[in-house]
């Protein structure tokens, strides 16, 4: 089972009491509700954990106009350009592994 931030939780809970107008019950949710903000925390979790698992950029060799040939390094989920110096890709957070 993967975890889940209970502020985070918590959080939603009072958003959605004060959606139904209720200030001091959790009964305000139905079970269905409660399962279904769990399962989507648990959806956005694991895919945090998955961006923080580092990945090995993608080398993609290329070639200029004039035939001088070069090399395009992206981020292997989104393939973004990324550079040696990039911890995380700047368009889609993934953490990245650069092999030494």
């Amino acid at each position: 089972m993967n975890h889940i931030d209970a502020e985070e939780l918590l959080a939603e809970v009072e958003r959605l009491q004060d959606e139904k107008g209720c200030d001091t019950c959790i009964m305000a949710l139905t079970h269905d509700e409660w399962k279904e903000q769990v399962d989507r925390l648990t959806t956005e979790n694991a895919k945090l954990q998955e961006k923080q698992t580092a990945k090995v950029p993608v080398n993609i060799p290329r070639v200029w106009p004039d035939g001088r040939e070069y090399v395009l390094t992206v981020c292997p989920v989104c393939g973004e350009s990324v550079s040696t110096d990039e911890k995380f890709c700047s368009e889609c957070g993934q953490k990245l592994l650069w092999e030494e």
